[in-house]
């Protein structure tokens, strides 16, 4: 996300990467922990610590100037969490993701 120019580009980057690495099954030992009994206290950490691995993309957003970021924060979220269902049920991943850029 770095590396990318501007807000779109940083919103694009976040969500490949994302993908990507819920491809290698990065996200699965937070899922685990998530739903491993623990202790509201650790659950609430885990939420910082997320949450501070978003606020990049969380920033990119409001950057945009969506007229509700929290809501569009939520959308890009949901179409992620689709797009990772889709890869752990077997989709290929450059299959799964098609920027408008690709077209040209």
């Amino acid at each position: 996300m770095a590396a990318a120019d501007g807000p779109v580009e940083r919103v694009e980057a976040f969500f490949r990467e994302s993908l990507r690495l819920g491809a290698e099954g990065a996200h699965r030992p937070a899922a685990a922990l998530m739903g491993a009994g623990l202790s509201a206290a650790c659950q609430e950490r885990l939420m910082e610590l997320h949450l501070e691995q978003v606020e990049p993309f969380r920033a990119a957003v409001r950057q945009l100037g969506a007229p509700e970021p929290a809501l569009t924060v939520d959308l890009v979220a949901g179409m992620l969490h689709t797009a990772l269902a889709a890869v752990d049920g077997g989709a290929p991943l450059g299959g799964t993701v098609h920027a408008p850029e690709d077209d040209h």
